[in-house]
């Protein structure tokens, strides 16, 4: 019965995470697996489970005892108002990465940028998210991994969006041919920034499962040093450029733009009042 099943998450799950957490995660499962709501869970509590439904939760939730992330188990996640594919060559899309994207459309709106870059592009929310909002522009996504922009490309076919998927180290001085000269109105990235200290401080799910890749950079601002540089070859006059960056090195990463002599230099807090985001635009 679904009353029977409601409870065994709960305890299996007890003393692992909040009960808000565990609610929340057997929401998920209900929905993803069952095709159920809770208030349709609690209307009909006795409801039959089939062994297929319950094989299904039961090995999501062995998983989430440890401490895999939801989003790996179900395969799915929201972004932006869109679900998105995750699988475990992508990192989890952040409601600080949200928050990026809405800046960006609220700031271009009027602009429509034409064609986009976005660098590091993961699972591709930030890609299809923006062609979303601006049907009518050319998106590139580009990413170092080939697993994960066959997953921004499923994504982008998910939303009936289009994208152009481009395989590259950033890092490496031939990417920058991979993208003509003054092409670009908007550049955006959320690289890897997660630094040595912080790693130590970092939960288990996050650890133990999402890509290396993705979070820790060989040194701390490498990628946007050379996202900058490129920024300055590939960037229309007055391009924009967003980046997503790390708050405990906003002031370093703010000087790596003035120092490419971009201007109208914005920073912005995300909603942890952290300074979370950053903006230049290329010079005429």
């Amino acid at each position: 019965m679904i009353a029977d099943l409601i409870c065994s998450i709960r305890k299996q799950l007890s003393g692992l995470y909040s009960p808000d957490e565990i609610e929340s995660f057997i929401r998920i499962l209900l929905q993803h697996y069952l095709n159920m709501s809770m208030a349709d869970a609690y209307l009909s509590p006795h409801l039959p489970v089939s062994a297929k439904q319950l094989e299904s939760v039961h090995v999501a939730v062995k998983l989430l005892g440890e401490y895999c992330p939801i989003q790996y188990i179900t395969g799915v996640t929201e972004f932006y108002g869109l679900t998105m594919r995750v699988t475990a060559d992508v990192l989890i899309p952040r409601p600080e990465t949200e928050e990026l994207v809405d800046w960006i459309i609220r700031e271009e709106r009027d602009a429509k940028p034409a064609k986009i870059l976005d660098i590091g592009t993961g699972s591709g929310c930030i890609a299809v998210a923006l062609a979303t909002a601006f049907p009518a522009a050319e998106v590139t996504a580009t990413d170092i991994s080939c697993a994960a922009l066959e997953t921004a490309v499923r994504n982008a076919a998910l939303h009936n969006v289009g994208i152009r998927a481009v395989q590259a180290d950033i890092l490496m001085e031939e990417a920058g041919q991979l993208f003509p000269a003054a092409n670009f109105d908007l550049i955006v990235s959320n690289p890897p920034y997660v630094t040595c200290e912080e790693k130590q401080q970092m939960q288990p799910n996050v650890l133990n499962y999402e890509p290396h890749i993705a979070l820790f950079p060989p040194s701390p601002l490498i990628f946007y040093e050379c996202i900058a540089a490129l920024g300055k070859k590939c960037l229309k006059p007055q391009g924009s450029i967003y980046f997503e960056i790390n708050a405990s090195l906003s002031s370093e990463t703010e000087k790596i733009l003035q120092n490419n002599h971009y201007q109208h230099i914005v920073m912005k807090k995300d909603i942890h009042d952290r300074w979370r985001f950053l903006r230049g635009k290329k010079k005429i």
